[in-house]
């Protein structure tokens, strides 16, 4: 990655969330519209120069059923497209998660995650690819 020292910036944007519980469904949705600009050495807003490594759209979708000690949920982002200091375009990608939970007794939880499930080909640093589809089995034992 390339490492940028900005004497001045100015990030304009917003954060929108909603949430929505009905029973045992959660809906979680965001939208984060963020555009930068770097005012550095006399630039202003009208030169369009932009923060590097700021991506200007992510939005995501969370969705979880639970029953009893189980709980299955899903997660969806879409990550837009962004340019670092060197002017590298970096790709939007779609990343989707899933998995489950189940809580035997109170002092055991276990789960199943799937990340990545399309295989999407993205990067958060230029050189540094994110892992392709990847399964995880894990468990919290609590004393």
């Amino acid at each position: 990655s390339t490492m940028q020292n900005l004497d001045n910036a100015i990030y304009l944007g917003t954060n929108l969330e909603a949430k929505i519980t009905w029973r045992a469904f959660k809906a979680e949705a965001g939208y984060l519209f963020n555009k930068s600009y770097n005012l550095t050495g006399g630039l202003s807003v009208s030169d369009d120069v932009r923060v590097s490594g700021v991506r200007m759209h992510t939005s995501s979708l969370a969705l979880s059923y639970s029953m009893k000690n189980t709980t299955l949920f899903t997660e969806m982002k879409y990550l837009g497209k962004y340019w670092d200091a060197s002017e590298r375009e970096f790709d939007g990608a779609f990343v989707w998660n899933a998995g489950a939970s189940w809580k035997p007794n109170r002092n055991l939880d276990l789960y199943l995650k799937v990340e990545n499930l399309l295989n999407s080909q993205y990067q958060l640093l230029w050189g540094y690819p994110m892992p392709p589809l990847k399964i995880r089995l894990g468990g919290t034992w609590c004393f």
